[in-house]
């Protein structure tokens, strides 16, 4: 899975960049978990049950990210985003509502991003591993979906 890590040369700027990619990423996931799961989501639950707002929540955040497209994602790349970003809204939204607490949120939807973004700067992509994440997130957001619509919130 990490395989051929230990085989990347990092120059100065790469590491820079890396540093810059942290930070940016850890407010993206600020903004984005407040705004979806911390205003969005429960402004939802005073609406519909449990179960529909974490699946209405879910699609707004993969629209959101609909926009990569102007950064010259392929109709096909989009769509793969899409569909990856919505097990992640999907995922986040089910443990905001068994946690109550946005903070583990924060810090997955920062792990996620830094990674993922955070390994093209320097140069090692391995899509084993968001692939496992991504099937993580859908499998844990499943039983934690299935446990809202008996234990409802």
């Amino acid at each position: 899975m990490l395989s051929g890590i230990n085989t990347v040369a990092i120059s100065h700027e790469k590491w820079s960049n890396f540093f810059i990619v942290g930070y940016v990423t850890l407010l993206v996931g600020i903004s984005e978990e407040l705004m979806f799961r911390g205003i969005f989501l429960h402004a939802l639950l005073g609406r519909m049950t449990p179960q529909k707002a974490v699946i209405l929540s879910a699609i707004a955040f993969s629209l959101l990210h609909s926009i990569n497209v102007i950064a010259g994602l392929t109709i096909y790349m989009m769509l793969v985003h899409m569909l990856l970003t919505f097990i992640s809204g999907f995922y986040l939204a089910a443990v905001m509502l068994k946690t109550k607490s946005i903070i583990p949120l924060i810090i997955w939807h920062w792990f996620w991003d830094f990674l993922t973004i955070g390994s093209i700067q320097i140069g090692y992509k391995s899509s084993v591993f968001m692939i496992s994440l991504t099937l993580i997130e859908l499998v844990f957001g499943l039983i934690l979906w299935n446990q809202l619509k008996t234990n409802s919130v």
